[in-house]
């Protein structure tokens, strides 16, 4: 029984306390959310692709943007900090480049509902293709959906939270059966994880590293990182957040199911930064969709000019030699996906 709900069904002056946190919690996100689509109404648009003025995406764009989304593939090989999870499954709907990437990134800055609708769209449409439940889960049992945090930083200098917007909007297309969309992840502050280097004896290079702009990542953290320094970066920055805690409790995620959701896949140390927690916690994490992944990066210009990875010419090679291809569902793995495999 929860410390916050006691058996006579009363309420604790803590649990009253934690509840009203939480509404305080929703009603600035939901005032500041409003903020921002207000201002990007009032503001004078355009069109997050081509850049057509009055119109945050214009029809012909918005085409575009859909039919890049059109075959969903296997990305978990593009990154590297996910080679130790083993049987780990990763679907994305696109490759971060053309349309794709240039919505995405305007969703980021501007928050607005349109690109959140049309993005929650694909997002819904992803999670329909590629939904399996696996072998030997039992018919009624939920498979969790869980949402990989933002910053809090980040929530501070936007307004909102992009993949939350995305996830309101995909929502209402509603989830396949036994899915369950539950947000159980949170970000440490950065101040908390230094203390606690400090005080676990981590050396001022570790420490540093944590600021933004430390370890050369530039003013928002991690852009410009490469995949080790990435998961130096995020290793231990995540926990339970207290607000799953005190609505689920510590222990209803042992023998859980659990499927990560983020926007943009890299080199895949947040997603096993995520992985990691839940797993702790006694989840089983099999795997992630995405609205898009990164392509592994060449090892030099030629070698960029010799595969045609240029996103803007159309070719199929996608980086390093990869290759989509069109495969058959089969064994609940990869319905309806494409996979990447090494071009001949």
């Amino acid at each position: 029984m929860s410390a916050h709900a006691p058996e006579n069904g009363t309420t604790t002056a803590d649990g009253r306390h934690a509840a009203g946190r939480r509404g305080l919690v929703r009603l600035r996100e939901e005032v500041l959310a409003a903020a921002v689509a207000l201002g990007s109404l009032v503001t004078s648009p355009e069109c997050a692709v081509c850049g057509e003025p009055d119109t945050v995406l214009c029809p012909p764009c918005r085409s575009e943007l859909h039919a890049e989304c059109r075959e969903p593939f296997r990305a978990e090989e593009r990154a590297p900090a996910l080679g130790a999870l083993h049987g780990f499954r990763v679907v994305a709907a696109a490759d971060y480049a053309r349309a794709v990437s240039l919505a995405i990134l305007a969703h980021k800055r501007r928050g607005h509902p349109r690109l959140a609708r049309e993005l929650g769209a694909i997002l819904n449409r992803l999670l329909w293709s590629s939904w399996d439940p696996g072998p030997g889960t039992p018919p009624r049992e939920e498979v969790w959906l869980v949402p990989v945090p933002g910053s809090g930083r980040s929530f501070r200098e936007r307004g909102f939270d992009p993949l939350k917007l995305m996830l309101k909007h995909c929502h209402t297309g509603g989830l396949p059966p036994g899915l369950r969309s539950v947000p159980a992840l949170a970000v440490i502050p950065v101040p908390e994880r230094m203390m606690r280097g400090v005080l676990q004896g981590a050396g001022p290079r570790s420490v540093i590293r944590l600021l933004p702009g430390g370890a050369g990542g530039g003013a928002h953290g991690q852009k410009g990182l490469g995949a080790q320094a990435r998961r130096r970066r995020l290793a231990g920055s995540m926990r339970l957040s207290a607000g799953f805690l005190l609505a689920h409790g510590p222990g209803t995620l042992a023998g859980r199911r659990c499927i990560l959701v983020d926007d943009v896949l890299t080199t895949g140390a947040t997603v096993a930064e995520a992985a990691r927690v839940l797993s702790e916690a006694g989840a089983s994490v099999t795997g992630a969709v995405v609205l898009a992944s990164t392509r592994p990066p060449a090892i030099s210009q030629e070698e960029i000019h010799e595969q045609g990875v240029n996103s803007w010419t159309g070719s199929t090679n996608v980086g390093n030699g990869y290759q989509a291809k069109k495969v058959p569902f089969d064994s609940g793995s990869e319905r309806g996906s494409t996979v990447h495999q090494k071009a001949p």
